[in-house]
């Protein structure tokens, strides 16, 4: 999925390392760490 710039910030999603998939919510933790989900190919 592909979100824009306004609707990751609506989300409140903190991009950390866009080329690694690395991201949190501005909520969380400073020390907390998600990662995105690999690319499913149908």
């Amino acid at each position: 999925m592909i979100i824009n710039d306004k609707l990751s910030e609506e989300l409140g999603i903190v991009i950390l390392a866009a080329g690694s998939g690395k991201w949190r919510f501005a909520d969380d933790d400073a020390g907390k760490v998600r990662y995105s989900e690999p690319p499913q190919y149908w």
